[in-house]
């Protein structure tokens, strides 16, 4: 039987680069999950009445975009990074750099510029405090 070389999504880490030179990424705390991330490619519709088997046609435009994904997070008030995400990005709305880091062998990474895009804090009375915030890439992923 062959093994399989899945990786475990657990221990994933979301990363909040510093802007220097060169850049230090710092693991966010408290992240409960990273779904989702990927990119668009924007195509254009050209079916035309000779289209084969009544089969809609499409073409890529060669423009592609990161896709918005949310992250949430155990919402801690004091913690600097929760601090600088919500109260300093996303008043600023200035593209900053963050960094994925994988579980594999090798600590494969994908880094990307972004916006954050939206933040949800809940209190709910039945759970514990939590935030979602809302990345939307600007750029490519550069993987390492």
């Amino acid at each position: 039987m062959v093994m399989s070389n899945a990786n475990p999504g657990f221990g994933v880490e979301f990363r909040i680069g510093d802007g220097g030179g060169p850049e230090a990424f710092t693991a966010m705390a408290e992240v409960a999950g990273i779904p989702g991330f990927g990119t668009t490619q924007r195509t254009s519709e050209v079916t035309h009445m000779s289209s084969t088997d009544g089969w809609v046609e499409h073409i890529g435009l060669g423009l592609k975009e990161g896709k918005a994904f949310s992250i949430p997070l155990n919402f801690v008030a004091d913690d600097s990074d929760q601090i600088l995400l919500y109260q300093t990005r996303v008043e600023s709305g200035e593209t900053h750099n963050y960094q994925i880091g994988f579980t594999d062998d090798s600590n494969s990474t994908v880094t990307f510029a972004a916006i954050i895009q939206d933040t949800d804090i809940n209190h709910d009375r039945d759970s514990h405090a939590q935030m979602t915030i809302t990345i939307l890439p600007t750029k490519e992923y550069t993987w390492a």
